[in-house]
């Protein structure tokens, strides 16, 4: 699934590089490459580290990474998606007739402090090394201690209101729009048809991507609080649906 994903990300990524620089376009770039980076780590890492049933590097090393892929990254979904969602209802709100250029300049900006936040979140600097959560893989080792399960709970705590945001920005423009389709119904032209089956399938799409982060922290939660025992029945489904949600999503 990991390659499947990388793939479709690609794709995506030098599709969108041959579109014109609007800011929804370079959003969907930005939200390809962090796709990227995820599926990456799974291909590279914890595929072989639970193939092969050994450790890759040190302890230090996964935790690290591990820091990357389920902190920095992880965010990374979450707030881009938000960045377009915004975009989004500036545009159908407003309804410009010509983008100023300057939107593109803000979105870049805006893209920018997001991936400084990532980076923050990935690194952690000046924070101790029990601070990083390492990858709970009873085969390599593991530990735990109050300053990462703190940092856990912040995070869940920023993803979650994100997703609850992102999705009622799209209710509204979902009513928004519905509204707008339904007094075009007595035009019958081929471009309304399209435009209407267009607001459908980005409405559900936007839903999809909204959700997908917190999904997969949710999927962890719900086999650690009710369901596995072992950190190995925890983590075999919980990253087959992250790199599932990475996937679906390029």
């Amino acid at each position: 699934m990991a390659m499947v994903g990388i793939f479709f990300n690609v794709f995506m990524f030098f599709h969108f590089l041959k579109k014109e620089k609007l800011s929804f376009y370079v959003l969907c770039t930005s939200k390809t490459v962090s796709n990227t980076m995820s599926l990456l780590i799974h291909l590279c890492y914890i595929g072989p580290v639970q193939l092969f049933y050994t450790a890759i590097g040190s302890m230090k090393f996964g935790a690290r990474l591990q820091q990357v892929f389920g902190g920095g990254l992880l965010l990374q979904g979450p707030m881009t998606q938000m960045l377009i969602t915004v975009n989004r209802f500036l545009v159908i709100t407003f309804s410009p007739t010509t983008i100023p250029r300057y939107s593109t300049h803000i979105t870049v900006v805006a893209l920018a402090v997001v991936w400084i936040m990532g980076v923050w979140w990935s690194t952690l600097p000046g924070f101790p090394d029990h601070c990083f959560n390492p990858f709970f893989f009873d085969h390599v080792g593991y530990y735990e201690s109050r300053c990462n399960q703190e940092l856990v709970v912040y995070q869940v705590g920023i993803i979650f209101p994100l997703a609850i945001f992102n999705n009622g920005m799209n209710v509204f423009l979902a009513i928004k729009l519905a509204i707008s389709v339904y007094k075009q119904l007595s035009i019958s032209s081929e471009v309304v048809r399209n435009r209407r089956k267009q607001t459908i399938r980005f409405f559900v799409q936007s839903c999809i991507q909204d959700w997908a982060t917190a999904t997969v922290l949710g999927t962890n939660i719900f086999l650690v609080s009710f369901f596995c025992e072992k950190h190995t029945c925890m983590i075999l489904p919980s990253f087959a649906v992250d790199a599932t949600a990475y996937a679906v999503d390029g």
